[in-house]
C-alpha cells in the first residue's frame, strides 16, 4: 500500500485493515524531521484516533533543525548523511517527545542516541558529537497509548 502523508492516508490505511479498535504499533523513524511542526502534530493527532489503548509509537527526531555549522567538521563518509538531513530537514516537532506525546494522551519515555550508542560500545557520529546548550541531539522516544487493555 502506497500513502502520502500529505492527502488521505488513513482511508487507504483503514481499507488496507487497520484496525482502531485494536492495539497497533506504530513506528515514525527516519519520518518527522522532514515535516513542518504543524505537519508532525497533525499527524500524532491522526495517529492517536486512530490507536487504541495499549497502542505503541516509537520514533526519532531533532532537538533543532540541522544547520550548516553543524557539518564542517564532519569525517567524509557522514558528509553525504549530513546533506540530506540540511536539505529535508523541516523541524519536526518544537518540543521533546515526552511532552509532545503526554499533549495527546500518550506515556512517553526519550533517550538522547548517544547515550544509547556509548551504551552499546559504537562510535558516535560526528554531526551528533557536539556538546553544550547548542549541540545537536537525537532523541529517541518510545510511547503507549492510554491505558494498556487487561486481560480478562
Amino acid at each position: 500500500m502506497v500513502a502520502d502523508l500529505g492527502g488521505d492516508w488513513v482511508g487507504p490505511l483503514t481499507a488496507a485493515g487497520l484496525r482502531p479498535d485494536l492495539p497497533t504499533a506504530w513506528l515514525a523513524e527516519g519520518l518527522l524531521l522532514y515535516l513542518h511542526p504543524h505537519e508532525a502534530d497533525s499527524l500524532l493527532t491522526s495517529v492517536t484516533a486512530l490507536s487504541a489503548p495499549g497502542s505503541v509509537l516509537a520514533g526519532e527526531y531533532f532537538n533543532r533543525r540541522v544547520r550548516w555549522e553543524d557539518v564542517p567538521d564532519m569525517l567524509s563518509e557522514e558528509e553525504p548523511i549530513a546533506r540530506v538531513f540540511l536539505a529535508a530537514d523541516r523541524g519536526g516537532p518544537l518540543v521533546e517527545p515526552v511532552p509532545w506525546a503526554a499533549g495527546n494522551g500518550w506515556s512517553a519515555t526519550q533517550r538522547d542516541f548517544v547515550d544509547v550508542v556509548a551504551e552499546l560500545g559504537r562510535p558516535v557520529p560526528a554531526l551528533m558529537a557536539g556538546t553544550g546548550p547548542d549541540a545537536l541531539v537525537l532523541w529517541l522516544f518510545h510511547a503507549t497509548f492510554g491505558r494498556p487493555r487487561t486481560a480478562g
